[in-house]
């Protein structure tokens, strides 16, 4: 399969356990497309030396940081899976500063540009996509690759797909849906079958 020899950012949109990674790493290697991982980019914009950094310690203390004086990711993710007002905090910090790294990151490219995040529309992330392609999977299908990949408790696995956006709401916002129930293959033919289009 050749790659896309012009400009197009495609949104990858689903929730977790539906199959992202395997579309990204199939299109880096068939399409040669560059990847932005929103998800990368958030962790990121916490990094020492960034706004992020200093703006999550002035609201948090500095009990948030491990002995590297980095922010500590359990930690943090404690804080704000147990009080959604934190979260929300966050979310409204890390968001604005991760779309102006997405908006760098597409400007400098002249390719095939795959944007990955599982808040695409609740972060405004479409606007700067020419289609978002979402990726729907049965939710036990999703449970059990989480458990078996990730060693997730089906009780985590639960909670955290229920603070996703449902399905019903990806299939009514996205351009196009794909279904990964199948085995690899046939979601392989299903990606192609997609791009052979652009």
């Amino acid at each position: 399969m050749k790659p896309i020899d012009k400009k197009i950012v495609i949104g990858i949109a689903g929730g977790i356990g539906t199959g992202k990674s395997t579309i990204l790493d199939y299109l880096k290697k068939e399409k040669k497309a560059y990847i932005i991982k929103a998800d990368d980019l958030g962790h990121e914009v916490l990094k020492k030396g960034e706004k992020g950094y200093k703006e999550a310690i002035k609201h948090f203390g500095h009990e948030l940081l491990n002995e590297e004086e980095n922010i500590d990711n359990n930690k943090l993710a404690r804080i704000i899976f147990e009080n959604p007002n934190e979260k929300k905090w966050l979310e409204n910090l890390v968001h604005p500063l991760v779309l102006e790294k997405i908006k760098k990151e597409i400007q400098k490219e002249d390719k095939l540009i795959v944007l990955e995040t599982a808040i695409m529309f609740e972060t405004k992330c479409n606007e700067l996509c020419d289609y978002v392609l979402g990726i729907l999977t049965d939710r036990n299908i999703r449970i059990e690759r989480l458990i078996s990949t990730r060693g997730y408790s089906r009780e985590k696995c639960i909670k955290i797909m229920d603070n996703q956006m449902s399905d019903e709401d990806l299939k009514k916002r996205c351009d196009y849906i794909l279904y990964n129930n199948e085995n690899k293959d046939v979601f392989m033919r299903e990606i192609n079958d997609f791009f052979f289009a652009l």
